[in-house]
């Protein structure tokens, strides 16, 4: 999932410190937002005004997002972007089920393997070196909270004044908010057959 967070001194060395500033419900990968750290490239998360569909789009930083459009076109488009330079990895709770159990698995080892947190490490400090054990469950936590605040604050008539688009958009935040809070409790806990919820313990 891509976002766009905030860094600050405080939040190098306490991970609960950092700002998020947008959570989007377009996917990205760790690989991409790398390379377009590295590069001149900012991705940007695009909504069409005109049938409500979003996608990932890379940009070149001094491109002009619309340059085809008439203006009044283009300034429209411009509203309806944000940047997003930096993903967060999600498990669908959907998937939990027996059919997609070794994907889950796949996915549950690579956020507890070295190389995510490397990554995690570059999205606080921008230095992969900085690795804090609790960066990826509190990234995690204050993205959730941002995307329910995101759901109740956003002006969706002003968004999209289409019922259905504006119906759309609001599930894909929802899913989002549950994959969310899905994957804080896989990650601090186990499900158990004979108990619904087990926390694990390294005591």
């Amino acid at each position: 999932m891509a976002l766009r967070v905030s860094r600050t001194q405080a939040s190098a060395v306490d991970p609960w410190q950092l700002k998020v500033d947008y959570v989007s419900h377009v996917y990205s990968d760790t690989a991409s937002a790398m390379c377009a750290l590295d590069s001149q490239l900012k991705l940007f998360e695009i909504t069409d005004v005109d049938n409500g569909t979003t996608k990932l789009v890379g940009v070149i930083e001094d491109e002009t997002i619309s340059k085809p459009l008439p203006a009044a076109e283009e300034q429209k488009k411009v509203d309806n972007k944000e940047w997003v330079p930096d993903v967060l990895m999600l498990l669908n709770r959907r998937n939990h089920t027996h059919k997609h159990g070794s994907l889950q698995k796949l996915l549950q080892q690579t956020m507890r393997s070295q190389f995510y947190q490397v990554y995690m490490a570059c999205v606080f400090t921008r230095n992969p070196h900085i690795y804090l054990g609790a960066q990826t469950i509190a990234l995690l936590m204050i993205s959730w909270v941002k995307t329910v605040e995101q759901i109740f604050k956003k002006d969706w008539e002003k968004f999209n004044p289409v019922p259905e688009f504006i119906e759309k958009q609001a599930k894909f935040e929802i899913e989002t908010a549950l994959n969310l809070i899905y994957t804080i409790k896989v990650l601090i806990g186990r499900i158990d057959k004979k108990k619904r919820w087990a926390v694990v313990s390294n005591d």
